[in-house]
């Protein structure tokens, strides 16, 4: 497993974010729980790009499974982490994370996503 404190969030955040000392400690506590196991959770910072570029010269990386982050931002940042992925000849597969529904799996008739809210809430 890997988790990468990403410098272009955590530059826009106040130094002593609650929110990054939780995940932190969080993550401290998983990989102690992991070594009971022989196992451990990468933790990385720096800009996402060049922290993956630095893993596929440190790693024999086959598959990267990761869990799809929907604002604009990161979007864009998987789009290039994916497509660095696919000229390395690394497989990389993504599944969903906080939403109920994704964006194509509720739609009209006509394949296209609701624009009004209640002619939605009620097909699902």
């Amino acid at each position: 497993p890997l988790f990468i404190f990403d410098d272009e969030i955590l530059e826009n955040l106040p130094k002593k974010d609650a929110r990054v000392s939780f995940i932190y400690d969080s993550l401290q506590k998983i990989n102690t729980e992991l070594s009971a196991i022989e196992s451990s959770i990468l933790i990385k910072k720096g800009k996402t790009f060049e922290v993956w570029k630095s893993l596929l010269e440190e790693f024999d990386i086959q598959k990267v499974f990761f869990n799809k982050d929907y604002e604009p931002f990161a979007i864009k940042r998987d789009i290039a982490i994916s497509s660095l992925l696919k000229q390395n000849n690394i497989e990389a597969l993504s599944f969903k994370d906080h939403v109920i529904f994704e964006e194509k799996e509720i739609t009209k008739a006509d394949g296209l996503p609701y624009t009004i809210y209640t002619p939605y809430k009620n097909k699902w």
